[in-house]
């Protein structure tokens, strides 16, 4: 293979030394980059594969591992913010049913009283970071509000206390729980 590559270059490379350096690097690009791509496809490949097989032993898991109590038919998530952490905190260790209960609670909708922590600009959402009432929580909790909510949302105040509605999103390891907001009601001070 040296050798072939050597009289190649007494051929070409000797009369055309730039050319040839040009020439040689654009091969190597373009085989290294149909290598790259043909990895990527076989990658890309086996995670399509993946999903379809393992979808059927994470819905038994789901169905196997949360409890009863904490599936409601219509929709509705069925609990607080305050009972949502306890459960899962009553999961410590135990990841994979952590992972059940978050998925199972995953577009359910939620009525929840919180308290407001802050409200500011998520584009091309306004989103108000919040607790619940009791502040023990472990997660970051934030609701998506659309442009309607503007003006009544920037007119909450730390500390407020409000009864949110919406849809939850949560993220397994992110940490994170998001509220797809359809509303929200002032409550009286305490």
């Amino acid at each position: 293979m040296l050798d072939l590559l050597r009289t190649l270059y007494e051929v070409l490379g000797g009369n055309y030394p730039r050319a040839s350096t040009a020439i040689a690097a654009l091969i190597g690009a373009v085989l290294f980059g149909g290598g790259w791509w043909l990895i990527g496809r076989g990658v890309e490949a086996k995670r399509s594969v993946e999903p379809t097989q393992q979808k059927p032993t994470s819905q038994l898991s789901v169905q196997a591992k949360v409890p009863p109590a904490s599936r409601s038919g219509d929709g509705d998530l069925g609990m607080t913010l305050e009972e949502l952490d306890k459960k899962y905190r009553s999961l410590d260790g135990r990841f994979a049913e952590q992972e059940a209960l978050v998925r199972e609670s995953n577009g359910k909708k939620i009525r929840w009283d919180v308290e407001v922590l802050s409200v500011g600009n998520c584009q091309p959402h306004i989103c108000l970071t919040f607790l619940c009432l009791s502040h023990s929580q472990l997660w970051v909790t934030t609701a998506r509000f659309g442009e309607d909510f503007r003006q009544r949302l920037y007119a909450l105040h730390r500390g407020d206390r409000i009864t949110l509605e919406g849809v939850l999103a949560a993220d397994i390891y992110g940490g994170h729980l998001n509220v797809d907001a359809t509303g929200f009601q002032l409550l009286p001070s305490p």
